[in-house]
């Protein structure tokens, strides 16, 4: 099959996880993306900027990262995280393997900040995966700003529904229109106490 048909077959895939599982499951196909041709198109369609010489398992991991990209909880800093009193940092087994989860012990202010680097282009859903183990349900507020639009920023509110199951909470929209930096802060500051919040990570998922 001609390369210029194959490239049109990829660039038909509208879903990334249909590019990736393309990619590893065939052959043929795998020997074409490996050469620039693959590299010009994930520039080209999703931004995505993948090194020269690198494996097809390096650039398949580069290709999910940057579309998906992940704060996990020991990268979450902000008021008092440091201080053992209010926050500490336990281990578990989350969506990136075995890390440090940042739990809540007892703060009456809340403010959490998160930063993802050289996020791509592209429609993305906040996610924060967490759980709740307290007896009443958590609002947060959420801030994203973006270095390449320091002029706005999006703002909402949502709510972290009890439960000592994870969850995944959608929190907001975020239309990042050229590569940058997203910064994410979470806050509540009503004053009131707070506890029993678990933090496993931060996302940014691409809406397909």
């Amino acid at each position: 099959m001609p390369e210029g048909v194959l490239l049109h077959t990829v660039n038909m895939l509208g879903k990334t996880t249909d590019i990736v599982q393309f990619r590893e499951t065939c052959k043929v196909h795998r020997d074409l993306l490996g050469a620039d041709a693959w590299r010009s198109l994930l520039k080209l369609r999703w931004g995505t900027v993948i090194e020269q010489n690198t494996t097809l398992e390096e650039s398949i991991r580069a290709f999910a990262a940057a579309n998906n990209p992940r704060v996990v909880a020991c990268d979450i800093n902000g008021a008092w995280t440091d201080d053992k009193r209010y926050w500490c940092r336990k281990w578990v087994h989350g969506t990136s393997g075995q890390h440090q989860a940042l739990v809540l012990s007892f703060v009456c202010w809340l403010a959490l900040e998160a930063s993802f680097k050289n996020v791509v282009a592209g429609r993305y859903s906040l996610v924060l995966r967490c759980k709740r183990g307290a007896d009443a349900d958590m609002r947060l507020k959420a801030i994203v700003t973006q270095d390449s639009r320091d002029q706005q920023c999006t703002r909402s509110e949502f709510k972290i529904v009890r439960g000592h199951a994870w969850k995944e909470v959608r929190v907001c929209t975020v239309i990042v229109e050229r590569i940058t930096a997203v910064t994410v802060k979470l806050e509540n500051k009503n004053g009131d106490g707070k506890t029993g919040l678990v933090i496993d990570c931060l996302q940014l998922v691409r809406e397909e």
